[in-house]
């Protein structure tokens, strides 16, 4: 958080054109006030992950389930409140890179199928932006290519 304040990111004479609230991770909690103007989150894949199917070895164990909602469940139901969302994914290259060991779908689509979903159930009048920027330094050309083969 602290590059946002570096002139180089925002210059001076910016700042006050625009509002933006920052939050990281740790701060959106059940207990946030959620903002009522745009705002940016910064997070991980890793808050995302969704409760499985199934329920889990603890339930499996105990009986009982585990008490606490996963984050990502938690997430994409703050994040669903907002008609309009641009989201910014820094090392896409992971995200398309196919599936897991498992051949379970990634984290962070599924998260993102899951929050789309919501943001269409949630806001049926007001379907506002919903939009997905992939960054990376990495290229993946090689992705992009095996699935323009497997369609021909």
């Amino acid at each position: 958080m602290a590059d946002y304040n570096i002139p180089l990111m925002m210059p001076e004479s910016w700042r006050t054109k625009f509002n933006l609230q920052i939050f990281e991770q740790h701060e959106i909690r059940s207990n946030t006030t959620p903002p009522e103007g745009p705002f940016v989150f910064l997070t991980n894949w890793q808050q995302f992950v969704l409760e499985k199917d199934g329920g889990s070895l603890w339930e499996e164990i105990t009986g009982g389930e585990m008490g606490e909602q996963l984050r990502g469940e938690f997430l994409a139901e703050f994040l669903s409140e907002y008609p309009n969302m641009v989201i910014m994914n820094d090392e896409a290259h992971h995200v398309h890179s196919g599936k897991t060991n498992n051949d379970e779908e990634l984290v962070w689509r599924k998260f993102i199928k899951l929050l789309r979903e919501r943001l269409v159930v949630c806001h049926k009048k007001d379907n506002g932006l919903f939009v997905q920027y992939d960054f990376s330094a990495t290229p993946f050309l090689e992705v992009v290519f095996r699935e323009n083969t497997l369609n021909t």
